[in-house]
This record gives C-alpha cells, structure tokens and sequence, in this order.
C-alpha cells in the first residue's frame, strides 16, 4: 500500500510530489497522469498559443526555491533583459519552459510515475482505492486530488469553453487534443474568437501586415496585471479570508478578486502596436452563427448587430475552459464512499470545502481549483501549487500555517 497518490501530474501533482520527497524520501508514493511526461498540458498548451512571456512572477515556479528560476537563468546564459520583462521579472515562456522540465526530470519521480487515468476513487478500509483504466487498481493512505478544469477521461470532451455555433468538425478550439498550429499557420483569413491572453498571444504569432489576424471578442479589451488580485497571496487579504468561515461569503471574496478575460499591460501594448501596424484586428462583437463552416471551405461568420459578414478560412476558438467542477465525479464517488457522519460539504459553485490542511475527506486531500475554499483566489495559479504544498507539508511537520509566507519561514522541511 502506498503513503501517498497524487492523481493528475502537472504543476500542481509535481510540486506537491517534491515537497512530499522532501518531507520524508521513505515516502511511497505514485503520480498517475494520462500522459508520459510531467506537465505535459501546460507545455502543449502554452505552445499552441505561441505564449510568449509569463504573467506570473518569476518567483513563482514549480518548486520551494523562489530564487531558483533566476539563478537557472543565469547559470544557462539567457539575457534577462530579453526573456524578463517588468514587474517581477516575469519570465519569457522559453524560460519557465526549460527551467521547468529541468526541475522536474528526476530519477525520484520518473520511478513514481503511472501512467493512467483515475476513473474510480473509494474509500475503503481506512485507506483509498483508486481505479485506473485498463483494469489497474492502487491503494494508498493519502490521495491529494490535482487535477483542473480540463481534466476529462473523455476525449470529446475537455472542459472547454465553446459556443454552441462552433460545435463543428472546421472549427478548432486552441486547446482541442488535436489542435494544429500549423495550419492556422499557413491561413490567409485567419480569425480568433476571443479575447484574453491565449487569443492575443495566438494572434499576435499569426498576424501581420499583409496577412492580418482578426480577433473577435464580446467585450473591448481588459487590462490586469495579473488574473486575479495578488494581495490574496499573501497575509494582507488572506488573513480575513482565513477568519471569514461562511463557504458563501468566501465564495463573493474569490470571484470579486478574480480578473477573467483581462490581459496584462505590456501584452495589451503589442496588440495595440499590432493593430496600428494592420497586423490585427480587434473587433467587439458576439458571433450568432456560422455559415459554410465545412472542412476545407472559408467560413462566414455573422455578427450580432451588424450588417455585414466577413470571410476566413480558419477559425480558432480561444476562450478556455468552462466554469465547472473539476473530477466531479470522482469527488461524487468519493464522498458516496465515505460513512454518512462525515458529509461532504460544498458550496453554491458545487466546489469542496476542504479543512485547513486541505483534507476534504478522511485521508483525501485537494489542490487547484478545488481547494479554493482554503487557498483564496490564486489557488488554481502556479503560487497556488506552492501553497497547497505548503499546508501539506507543515500539517505533516504538525505545524499548519494557513497563511502563505516564504518557504524558508513556513516548516521544517527535513
């Protein structure tokens, strides 16, 4: 029997695998994920957008060591003033991308990875049973839940957001299994729908002067520096969130904190160069319908109060992932697992309330966007794995320290 599984193997499962190796390296612990490689979403991702510079700090990465980015940077000679950029010295994507396979190649958990999804997820016998596809069953102690809003056995269907005209074969969303960038790549009319940082990244890579990006957003561009407030991450907003107990009124502090749809200052500044150059065009509108949206034809696109249409040859959704409930049906099947004197509780949006140290049920712990209840509204971020991490770590250590501080500071990690 294991100590520990981690299910879902991105930033959030590797960094709480790290902290929990260095905890304790007796620990037995597995990280089942889909794929072969660490964090393999996140690298598909932020390549198929052609992502180019972090919104995030470079402090904030994969592991403890919030110096660790920039001294890898260093060491590997990258011009900083090339691959950072103002405030924080956020990174270029190319960094954090490299840095990030090198923090999480390891012989530790490369023999910790099983491949595989979780398709079942009961307790029994004081410990978890966790069903894989092709038949594999595991056991362990302690799972910690880690998976984000794209997670879904299925492969038609990936959490995303998409409007109900673009539910066709023609019509690609940026972040479909199969996306191809290379064929919007090589389109004359190319339009995004979209408009936060995925949509812009992608057009500015495909826009230029003689063969110009159309952007298609419902709102005219916001501008936040980063997608929801940062005094959530550290004691200033989080010590009242962390004395606020109602699930409800936490609930009204996330979303009032969140930034949805907002692009950071210097990305809104390319695009607007973009747009005085004629690389792209912005236009706010919301799309009705679609015609002639067969494989291989020009796609005409019909805008909400306008009178006319514009043609394009491929269209691209970039509007990421729906507003829903992560592995909601592990977590249902969970709970139903569970004796009845322990409810599961929930709030309103169907998230899991989870206790201080991030145990929601016996045993069953939660990071990302399902433990928002705990962490506040940057729990789904890069700085939310390193808090997860946190609390698990210095509940182990028999210290909990609900609010967030510099790792050094926090437990001791041994």
């Amino acid at each position: 029997m294991l100590d520990w599984l981690i299910i879902g193997g991105g930033l959030h499962g590797t960094t709480i695998h790290g902290a929990l190796t260095r905890v304790d390296s007796g620990f037995t612990i597995r990280v089942v994920d889909p794929f072969d490689t660490p964090c393999y979403s996140w690298f598909k991702r932020t390549d198929a957008c052609a992502m180019r510079m972090m919104r995030s700090p470079a402090a904030h990465t994969a592991l403890e060591d919030f110096t660790g980015l920039m001294r890898f940077a260093r060491n590997e000679g990258y011009d900083l003033g090339q691959h950072t950029t103002p405030p924080y010295a956020r990174p270029s994507t190319e960094l954090f991308n490299r840095y990030l396979q090198t923090a999480t190649t390891s012989h530790r958990l490369a023999s910790d990875w099983l491949r595989g999804w979780a398709i079942d997820l009961r307790r029994e016998d004081d410990a978890w049973t966790v069903s894989l596809d092709e038949g594999k069953t595991v056991r362990s102690r302690a799972v910690v839940l880690c998976v984000g809003r794209g997670h879904s056995h299925a492969a038609d269907d990936q959490g995303l957001e998409r409007p109900s005209w673009a539910r066709t074969p023609s019509i690609v969303h940026v972040f479909d299994p199969g996306f191809d960038r290379a064929r919007l790549e090589r389109s004359r009319r190319p339009v995004i729908i979209g408009g936060g940082t995925t949509a812009l990244h992608l057009a500015l890579h495909l826009g230029n002067a003689s063969r110009p990006c159309t952007v298609v957003t419902r709102h005219p561009l916001r501008c936040a520096q980063f997608d929801s407030d940062p005094c959530y991450i550290g004691p200033k907003c989080m010590r009242g969130f962390i004395e606020t107990t109602d699930p409800e009124e936490r609930r009204r502090m996330i979303d009032a904190a969140r930034n949805p749809g907002t692009v950071p200052p210097d990305l809104l500044a390319h695009v607007r160069d973009a747009e005085r150059e004629t690389a792209i065009r912005v236009t706010v509108d919301t799309v009705e319908r679609v015609e002639g949206a067969r494989e291989g034809d020009s796609a005409s696109l019909s805008l909400v109060g306008r009178d006319t249409t514009f043609d394009a040859d491929q269209v691209c959704v970039a509007t990421g992932f729906a507003d829903s409930v992560p592995a909601a049906t592990l977590l249902a099947r969970a709970a139903a697992s569970v004796h009845p004197d322990r409810c599961a509780r929930y709030d309103s949006r169907g998230i899991p309330v989870p206790g201080k140290t991030l145990e929601w049920l016996p045993g069953l712990y939660l990071s990302g966007i399902l433990a928002e209840q705990e962490l506040g509204p940057s729990a789904p971020n890069i700085i939310g794995a390193q808090n997860a991490a946190k609390r698990l770590t210095s509940a182990i250590c028999g210290r909990v320290r609900p609010i967030p501080s510099a790792w050094r500071r926090y437990a001791s990690i041994r």
